[in-house]
């Protein structure tokens, strides 16, 4: 998500085959005048009023940069399109409960930890980094592409469309090799049989994890057990 306004402009760039769509908000804040006896403060209690000050203010001196939706301001977007489609009863209030709940949850997201500058133009270099990341931690789960795709926050057409450009490959396809890396080291470093390996590695049996070695790489897991540790202690293989 990201802010705009007056003399400051955001560029995107969407996929050629896939379009863009976006939801926005338009706020004018206002400071609402009261009676005069009042002092113009005549408005909610005082606790309320310094809130909505601090709020403004925090609004005012936000950067003009990109940040993740980490307290989920757009859900509040949603809240309201819903009351007013549906018509729901006591719309306007909804609507303005909403309101609120995304100015505070935006100044949230600005007032958190820095977190790594988002891409100015380059979507699918920063989905792929994502996706490739998020595989990278999950390898041993049973990791679908519309998983992957929902994570990041694309389509599945679209994910399997960016592997293929980035790779070469399917999404399968760099899973398996993710998945075959890990049990290459396993298999050099360590005694766990193929059954283990297979479950600590994201693999349904250890007879797919069989198959899709030998044919992945011309020789069984064993072989290639025997070969590397032949090669890493040869004095003590000679005994």
């Amino acid at each position: 998500m990201y802010l705009t306004g007056p003399g400051l402009l955001h560029y995107q760039e969407a996929d050629a085959s896939e379009a863009m769509d976006e939801l926005c908000l338009h706020l004018d804040i206002r400071r609402l005048e009261g009676r005069p006896e009042a002092g113009g403060e005549d408005w909610g209690e005082s606790w309320e009023r310094q809130e909505a000050h601090a709020c403004v203010r925090q609004l005012e001196q936000l950067p003009p940069r990109p940040v993740p939706d980490n307290f989920k301001a757009m859900e509040c977007f949603l809240t309201a399109y819903r009351a007013w489609h549906e018509n729901q009863p006591g719309v306007m209030t909804v609507i303005k409960q909403a309101i609120v709940q995304i100015l505070l949850r935006v100044a949230r997201a600005y007032d958190a930890p820095p977190q790594p500058l988002l891409p100015s133009r380059d979507m699918k270099h920063y989905r792929y980094g994502l996706a490739v990341q998020f595989i990278q931690d999950n390898y041993m789960a049973p990791l679908t592409l519309e998983v992957v795709a929902e994570r990041v926050q694309v389509s599945p057409r679209q994910l399997q469309r960016i592997f293929r450009e980035r790779t070469g490959g399917t999404f399968s396809e760099y899973i398996e090799s993710v998945r075959l890396s890990r049990i290459c080291s396993e298999l050099a470093e360590s005694d766990l049989t193929m059954d283990q390996l297979a479950v600590r590695c994201g693999f349904s049996s250890s007879n797919y994890l069989h198959y899709v070695f030998k044919r992945k790489l011309g020789t069984t897991p064993m072989q290639y057990r025997l070969q590397h540790r032949e090669q890493r202690h040869p004095q003590s293989q000679s005994r």
